[in-house]
């Protein structure tokens, strides 16, 4: 059994614990985690368990969330339940308290980078380093988190945001590029250090990392589903820019025939023709292949939503060949199969719980 450890948001130690009656704790690749802690409140300090503190299952500090709930209850009789049931997310949930804010003086906040510097910049814009303004009645700035060094890993984005929840445009992000985002403590700086992530290649066939197969044939999983579904799908994506009638920007993404061709629309009338001069302050045009790159972008995103649901769930065994964390970990990309369904896929784990 792993102990607990309470921190304050500025990681000064509280409390450490290991009589406990459960730990659920989910991390997630494109999304934000969560945990719930049970606890008998004759065994612990409850009184730690305040909102804002922050718990740390063992000695991980990529395994750490903060406290967004907590709840002793009374039974019909009036007696106090001897049991505490302590709820919140991971360390990143913080981006779930923000809005993407443009820049004072401008409608939007554009960048067009590679996705881990996109990722970063919004998240430093409205989270570690905000543009501050009177208008906000207050700071928006999180003290105690810090964004890790930028090493411009993924593909080449467009994006602009203004008033979107930060963690929703996280995890679009993360969708269109593969790129995982987590937030660990650091000891050292008394931070919360968010960073960017790249899952390792793991499958079968490629020679640089030693494979990991989860297979009933490796005595590596237990129960196994398969999902193969079109009924939300689409192939080929037409998005519109503005303009009216046949006048209006059309780009096309994508490609299939006959029975293989499912259409989709997307309409992106809010990708501007033109944007403000920095210096005369005049609206002047974009350049037209800025503009169908953004347009083009906007319907790989749609099909990356609606592309066919192809999902394997496995129970992986305790005593099976692959370990979690010391072979395969949160993003990495592993082979799943089962050759009586006569299924192989290589899929990216999206989440860990323990």
């Amino acid at each position: 059994m792993y102990s607990i450890r309470v921190f304050t948001p500025d990681i000064e130690l509280l409390d450490e614990f290991d009589l406990y009656d459960s730990v659920i704790f989910k991390r997630r690749w494109s999304t934000v985690g969560d945990f719930v802690l049970t606890v008998n409140q004759n065994n612990v300090d409850v009184s730690n368990f305040q909102t804002n503190n922050l718990i740390m299952v063992g000695n991980d500090t990529r395994r750490a969330g903060r406290i967004l709930q907590r709840n002793p209850k009374l039974d019909a009789s009036g007696a106090s339940s001897e049991l505490w049931e302590i709820k919140g997310t991971t360390l990143e949930g913080v981006v779930k308290d923000v809005l993407t804010l443009a820049p004072n003086g401008v409608d939007y906040d554009r960048i067009t980078a590679n996705a881990e510097t996109v990722m970063k910049h919004y998240i430093r814009n409205n989270l570690t380093a905000p543009d501050e303004h009177e208008r906000h009645k207050g700071s928006r700035q999180k003290e105690q988190v810090v964004v890790a060094n930028d090493q411009g890993r993924g593909r080449r984005v467009q994006w602009q945001a203004s008033y979107k929840k930060l963690d929703e445009e996280l995890e679009r992000m993360s969708t269109l590029s593969g790129l995982g985002w987590l937030c660990h403590l650091d000891y050292d700086q008394r931070k919360w250090v968010m960073e960017v992530y790249e899952g390792r290649d793991l499958t079968a066939g490629q020679t640089e990392n030693p494979p990991v197969i989860f297979s009933p044939e490796f005595d590596s999983v237990g129960e196994q589903e398969f999902l193969d579904s079109i009924l939300d799908y689409a192939t080929v994506c037409y998005v519109a820019g503005q303009g009216e009638g046949a006048e209006r920007r059309i780009v096309v993404v994508g490609d299939g025939d006959g029975l293989d061709r499912v259409e989709e629309f997307v309409d992106a009338r809010d990708v501007e023709e033109e944007v403000e001069d920095e210096e005369t302050g005049e609206m002047v045009p974009r350049p037209v292949e800025e503009i169908e790159e953004q347009l083009y972008q906007r319907g790989e995103e749609r099909l990356t939503e609606k592309a066919r649901k192809q999902s394997f769930t496995c129970q992986i065994l305790t005593e099976s060949p692959f370990q979690y964390e010391r072979d395969w970990n949160l993003g990495d990309i592993v082979t799943v199969q089962n050759r009586k369904w006569g299924v192989t896929l290589m899929l990216g784990s999206r989440m860990s719980r323990r």
